[in-house]
């Protein structure tokens, strides 16, 4: 049976992306991430004119919290 993977985010009820390869959406978790842990460490930067906010590692472990809280890869058979 042919099966789809899905990063779903549950706090936006919405697909972020889907595959038949389970690697490729694992990735891209991954970079939607690190994406997210640095744009809320940029956000903070330019808000502290500049100034350097709380350690990086805060920001990723807040956006680690947040990923476990709401987003997942479900695994969905395909019928055909």
């Amino acid at each position: 049976m042919k099966t789809v993977y899905v990063m779903w985010n549950y706090d936006g009820d919405e697909v972020m992306f889907a595959s038949e390869d389970k690697e490729l959406v694992q990735e891209m978790m991954y970079d939607f991430f690190i994406d997210d842990a640095l744009e809320a460490f940029g956000w903070e930067y330019h808000e502290r004119d500049y100034k350097s906010p709380a350690p990086i590692s805060q920001f990723i472990e807040d956006t680690l919290d947040w990923y476990r809280d709401y987003v997942t890869i479900l695994e969905i058979p395909v019928i055909n």
